[in-house]
């Protein structure tokens, strides 16, 4: 017990009973929480992914567009459909067991410029900077999961692997303590009956004069 302050007798017996039924009682809820963690990340890896890939297709499109618009028109008419504002991103979370991570995103894209130029190129990078944004969310989300997926699990691990094993081993030594204790305190109790026998523990010898023999 040299990594324990446990207190003596059986005052320490409850106390190891005490705390090793709580880190079992919370190693159980982190187990639990897991298991439900693991539920909500699978939902939002498919979330991930799904957004992971229409950002892909979105992406290529609006390259195809832009290289189009460039060789038919020139850089000119691109910077000509380039809005003078840029678009902003806001984030809706949501709380998962205690876990705050982004649910939603939405994307306020810049008014378009005046000119009604390369209106394909311009529709389909506005459509990719929406996807981005989606894909941004989910990602980091998934992110977000795994690093208190993570956590806990060690925190598991550490109550069932490391201080619950502790305070087993404890009780156990203590138990044992207390039951030669009490077979030493029975054994005294057993000779103190005898008629002619001195009181002391087991296997002392008796005193000088009190042997209990007559001359």
């Amino acid at each position: 017990m040299a990594r324990l302050r446990v207190p003596p007798g059986r005052a320490g017996l409850a106390w190891l009973r005490h705390r090793a039924a709580t880190a079992e009682r919370g190693a159980d809820l982190l187990e639990r929480k897991l298991r439900m963690l693991r539920g909500v990340r699978r939902r939002l890896a498919a979330d991930a992914a799904d957004a992971a890939r229409d950002w892909t297709d979105r992406v290529h499109d609006s390259e195809a567009w832009l290289l189009r618009t460039g060789l038919a028109g020139g850089q000119a008419r691109l910077e000509a459909a380039t809005p003078d504002a840029a678009a902003s991103v806001a984030v809706d979370t949501a709380t998962a067991l205690g876990v705050r991570y982004p649910a939603a995103v939405t994307v306020t894209l810049p008014p378009e410029p005046a000119a009604a130029t390369a209106v394909e190129a311009r529709r389909a990078v506005r459509t990719a900077l929406v996807a981005a944004g989606r894909h941004a969310a989910a990602a980091r989300a998934l992110a977000v999961l795994d690093a208190e997926i993570a956590a806990t699990a060690r925190r598991e691990r550490a109550l069932r692997h490391g201080w619950l094993p502790l305070l087993t081993d404890a009780l156990s030594r203590r138990l044992v303590e207390l039951d030669e204790r009490d077979r030493d305190e029975a054994t005294r109790r057993r000779l103190a009956r005898r008629p002619g026998r001195p009181v002391g523990p087991p296997g002392e010898p008796p005193a000088p004069g009190r042997s209990g023999t007559r001359r």
